[in-house]
C-alpha cells in the first residue's frame, strides 16, 4: 500500500507540533494538519471535530491512507468536555472512515496509560487489568472499546497506543516538569522569591520524552499489529522528588520547597511504568535518558524565555 497522504488532528497541539516536525524529516507522502485552532504560519485544515459533516467531508475529500488522531483533552472544568472531545471526535473520525469506503486507512488512535488506574503491579503490560481512577482514564478506556466494535463490525485497521508522562520541550505549565520549570526560571530571573510550589512528590511516573514517543507512534502506525494495543513509555520510573532534583541541580537554583495542598491530584496513582516488552518487539527502544530529555527541555525555556 503506497502511503501517500497522512491526517495529524490536533495538529497545532503538543505532540502535535513534534510529530509534524518528525514527519517533514521521516515521510515523503503529503501531511494534512488538522485542528479547531490553527495557528498563523501553520498550514492546515481548520475544522471542528465534533461536527459529523466537517469531518465526513475533510475525510472523503483527501482520503487518507493513514490517521494519526491525537486531538483531545486531559483535563477541563467541565468533564463533560472531557467525554466529548476524546470520545466523540473519534466516533466521528471512525464513521467518516466507515462511510467513504476506506477500509484500507490505518489510524492510529491515542489512548493513556490512565486507563490503568491504581494497577496491582507498578509494572504494567498491556494485558493489566483496567481501572481508571478519573474522568480522562475513563474516556480514554471507552475509545478502546469503541475501537474494537469498529474493528469487529467494519474491520477498519485501528491499532492503539497507551502513552505514560509524556513530556518534552513546548509543553503546557499544566504538567509537572513544566510547572516545576516555570517557577525556577522566575526565581532566577527575579521575579519570584526563592520558593517553589509543589504538591504531592512522593509518587513514581513513568516519564517518555516527546521525541522517543513520536518515534514509537510512528513505528506503530506503520508496523504494528491491527488490532492491538501497545504501551509507549520509558520503561522505568521515577519519583516527582527526583524529577524536582535533576531539575535544581541542571539549572544550579536553590530555594526553599513548599507544598501547596491545591496542586495535590484527587486520586494520585502513586507508583505506576510500563512493560515495553511489546513494543520493543517492533524494533523501538527507548535512547533518550531522563537527564539529557530535561537539559534539552531547560536549554529550549532558556532560549524562548530570553
Amino acid at each position: 500500500m503506497l502511503m501517500n497522504r497522512i491526517l495529524v488532528t490536533g495538529a497545532s497541539g503538543f505532540t502535535g507540533v513534534h510529530l509534524q516536525k518528525f514527519l517533514q524529516e521521516n515521510f515523503s507522502g503529503e501531511i494534512i494538519p488538522a485542528d479547531l485552532i490553527m495557528p498563523e504560519g501553520l498550514n492546515g485544515v481548520k475544522i471542528d471535530l465534533l461536527d459529523k459533516s466537517q469531518v465526513l467531508s475533510l475525510i472523503e475529500n483527501i482520503k487518507p491512507e493513514l490517521i494519526i488522531h491525537l486531538a483531545g483533552i486531559a483535563r477541563s472544568e467541565n468533564f463533560e468536555d472531557i467525554y466529548k472531545s476524546n470520545l466523540f471526535t473519534t466516533i466521528n473520525i471512525l464513521d467518516s472512515i466507515v462511510q467513504s469506503n476506506l477500509s484500507d486507512t490505518r489510524i492510529l488512535l491515542i489512548s493513556s496509560s490512565a486507563v490503568y488506574g491504581n494497577a496491582v503491579n507498578a509494572n504494567v503490560a498491556e494485558t493489566a487489568l483496567l481501572n481508571p481512577v478519573n474522568h480522562y482514564g475513563n474516556s480514554k478506556l471507552l475509545v478502546e472499546k469503541i475501537a474494537q466494535q469498529y474493528i469487529f463490525k467494519h474491520k477498519l485497521k485501528i491499532i492503539l497506543v497507551r502513552p505514560f508522562n509524556l513530556f518534552g520541550p513546548g509543553q503546557g505549565e499544566a504538567f509537572i516538569i513544566p510547572a516545576f520549570l516555570t517557577q525556577l526560571i522566575r526565581i532566577k530571573n527575579g521575579l519570584q522569591i526563592p520558593v517553589i510550589c509543589v504538591g504531592d512528590l512522593s509518587g513514581k511516573r513513568d516519564f517518555i520524552y516527546i521525541d522517543e514517543a513520536i518515534r514509537a507512534y510512528w513505528l506503530i502506525l506503520t508496523r504494528g499489529e491491527v488490532g492491538e494495543v501497545y504501551n509507549v513509555g520509558s520503561g522505568y520510573a521515577i519519583s516527582i522528588q527526583s524529577v524536582l532534583e535533576t531539575l535544581l541541580n541542571l539549572t544550579g537554583i536553590s530555594c526553599e520547597i513548599q507544598t501547596d495542598n491545591r496542586r495535590i491530584q484527587y486520586h494520585q496513582i502513586q507508583h505506576i511504568f510500563a512493560d515495553t516488552a511489546k513494543i520493543n518487539s517492533l524494533g523501538w527502544q527507548n535512547t533518550t535518558s531522563f537527564k539529557e530529555a530535561i537539559n534539552n527541555i531547560i536549554n529550549e525555556y532558556i532560549q524562548a524565555h530570553h
